[in-house]
């Protein structure tokens, strides 16, 4: 858990610097209207679009977040497909009045 509050700390505080300060990601001919104070925010930016692509970008742990994230989006739509499709049938039970099935009435109230 505090990998994860120290990753996002890292990727707010640059997502910060960049917005206040510019980077290296201009149109072509912008830069050499600088002022020096200007060119020292540029490169102070700059620094931290790198540091903040290797938050983002750089993880090794990039692949397996996505690979757990597409585990429980097929989970979740298994077990729905199931639970809707299989397992509770009749579904039109669950709305109707008065239930046929003691199953599909809801006991719990």
């Amino acid at each position: 858990m505090a990998i994860v509050h120290v990753t996002f700390t890292g990727v707010n505080v640059s997502v910060n610097q960049v917005s206040h300060n510019l980077s290296n990601y201009l149109p072509p001919g912008t830069a050499e209207q600088f002022t020096p104070e200007q060119h020292d925010n540029a490169v102070f930016g700059s620094k931290f679009v790198m540091i903040l692509e290797e938050f983002i970008l750089g993880l090794k742990q990039n692949k397996l977040v996505k690979l757990v994230a597409a585990y429980c989006v097929f989970g979740y739509i298994v077990t729905q497909i199931l639970y809707l499709g299989v397992w509770c049938r009749p579904i039109q039970q669950y709305w109707q009045v008065p239930v046929d099935n003691c199953e599909s009435e809801d006991t719990g109230i």
